[in-house]
């Protein structure tokens, strides 16, 4: 099949940061995972700043997960290894509004402004995001099944 698009090695990194550091549920995971194992620094009283390797391993891993899963469900159409990560990354850079998410995140935060201002910024992104990645991905497969038949 020949690939609609094409991507450099600049082009190919930054969409994989995307996918790691963008999706609003992911780095939801995250931060509570590196909140509830205590890698992080209470600056003031209620005002946590978290640990940024150990959050950015999380997410780093949720990515591959993510890019395995996507990997199986797509294994059925004889793509190469580079052709999975172009329109893996291609599907996910719908989530690049999150990366906006991901900044907040590594500032010092208040527990009640968390609560308040970052829950419902993430859900309504997360709501928003997370089907158009779906609808992104069931067409892809749709479209390439067509394709090849």
């Amino acid at each position: 099949m020949k690939n609609n698009f094409v991507m450099n090695n600049w082009l190919r990194t930054a969409g994989i940061l995307n996918c790691c550091f963008s999706h609003p549920f992911y780095l939801l995971f995250a931060y509570y995972i590196v909140m509830a194992t205590g890698l992080n620094k209470e600056i003031e009283t209620n005002v946590y700043l978290i640990d940024i390797l150990p959050f950015m391993t999380i997410l780093i891993i949720l990515t591959g997960i993510r890019f395995l899963i996507f990997a199986r469900i797509q294994n059925k159409l004889n793509l190469s290894r580079q052709e999975l990560i172009d329109w893996f990354i291609k599907i996910n850079i719908w989530s690049a509004p999150g990366l906006f998410i991901f900044v907040m995140m590594l500032m010092p935060i208040e527990g009640n402004v968390f609560g308040f201002i970052f829950i419902p910024v993430i859900f309504i992104t997360g709501v928003i995001i997370a089907p158009i990645i779906l609808i992104k991905s069931l067409r892809l497969a749709k479209k390439l099944k067509n394709e090849r038949t």
